[in-house]
């Protein structure tokens, strides 16, 4: 089965939604419950740290400050910022 472009992004924009979720009874991070959002709980990165993960290729960090890979999630279930800002 072959998809559409448009098809291809809706199922990364719902993919996305969903891991943007609270998998455990409470996340350890931001303190939401099972099915709430995440939210941040550091401040989002700078334009000139954001283009230098993206130009050094160097990891970058979660909502919540773990060290991540680019397109990754923490251990808690936090998206990268590049994740989160889709810029990956």
């Amino acid at each position: 089965m072959s998809l559409t472009v448009g098809e291809m992004i809706r199922r990364d924009e719902e993919r996305r939604k969903l891991m943007a979720r609270v998998q455990v009874d409470e996340c350890l991070s931001c303190k939401r419950l099972m099915g709430e959002k995440h939210v941040a709980t550091v401040p989002r990165p700078t334009m000139s740290e954001l283009e230098d993960i993206m130009m050094d290729n160097i990891n970058c960090y979660a909502t919540d400050g773990c060290d991540v890979e680019q397109d990754g999630m923490c251990e808690h279930g936090h998206q990268s910022w590049m994740l989160k800002m889709g810029l990956t």
